[in-house]
Order: C-alpha cells, then structure tokens, then sequence
C-alpha cells in the first residue's frame, strides 16, 4: 500500500483538506478530464476547445456547472489541477488548463487557453495555461514567460 502513496497527489493524502462537496466535484471533474483524454487521441484540439466552449452552455455536467459558481476560482484551479492528475498520458497542465477554461466558460467568464512552445537543448518542451482579465491563473509569468506562445483559445 505504502508503494502507492507517492503516485497519489498530496491532496488526496489529506481527506481532511477536501470538503463532501469538493470530493463531489472533483470526482466529476476526474470523469471529465478521463473524457477529454480520450478525446485527444484521435480529435484536433482546436475541434475540442470549440466543443468544450459550446458545451459550457449545454444541460451536460449540469450538476459541475452548478458547482463551479460556488466556488472561488482559486478553488476551481485547485480541484482542476488534482483532477488533471488522472487524465490519459495527456501532459497535466494541457488538462487542467483544458478543464479550468471548460469551468470559467459555464460562469460566462472571458478566459483564453494559451499553448506555448520552448527549445531547450534539442528538445521541443511545450505547456499550457489559462489566461483572465485578472492574469494568468495555475500558473505564474515566470514560467509562462519561458515559452512562445503558438497557440490562444
């Protein structure tokens, strides 16, 4: 048991830190970010960005929509980031920035998901996060700043 400890996040470790309902939406986001996963296989992400904007209006994951208007969105990217955890071989801030700009959609927030690319060595390394008028959430300047941006949603 002990040798699944590390590949747990930490957040999960502390059951105490998690409300009912931060278990309940972070269970449906972990569902969530399983489907996306799937869907990155053999789907364009642009056809993706583009079905989870139209999707944040849609009666689908009513009950996650609900619950992202109760949230602060510091706590939405919390939960995203833990959630993000269990994607499909999927880079982990491609899908919590994936979930986090589906959340932000269904409160009518402006919100771009931005791509960005950087060469390091011989090596193409690339990230993804999330962009308000507030500034970047999940992430900071700093480590965005190290990366073009090639692509915003």
């Amino acid at each position: 048991m002990s040798d699944l400890l590390p590949s747990i996040p930490s957040a999960l470790r502390r059951p105490a830190k998690l409300s009912l309902a931060d278990w309940a939406l972070l269970v449906q986001l972990s569902l969530f970010s399983l489907f996306v996963s799937v869907q990155l296989y053999d789907k364009p992400l642009p056809l993706i960005v583009d079905r989870l904007t139209r999707r944040a209006y849609r009666g689908d994951w009513l009950w996650v929509r609900k619950a992202a208007h109760d949230y602060e969105i510091h706590q939405l990217a919390r939960l995203t980031n833990i959630a993000a955890r269990f994607s499909l071989g999927v880079g982990h801030c491609l899908m919590r920035s994936l979930l986090l700009f589906w959340l932000l959609h269904t409160r009518g927030e402006t919100v771009n998901l931005c791509l960005g690319v950087r060469k390091e060595h011989e090596t193409l390394h690339g990230h993804a996060w999330i962009e308000t008028n507030e500034g970047m959430l999940a992430d900071t300047a700093e480590l965005a700043g190290q990366f073009v941006t090639v692509l915003r949603f």
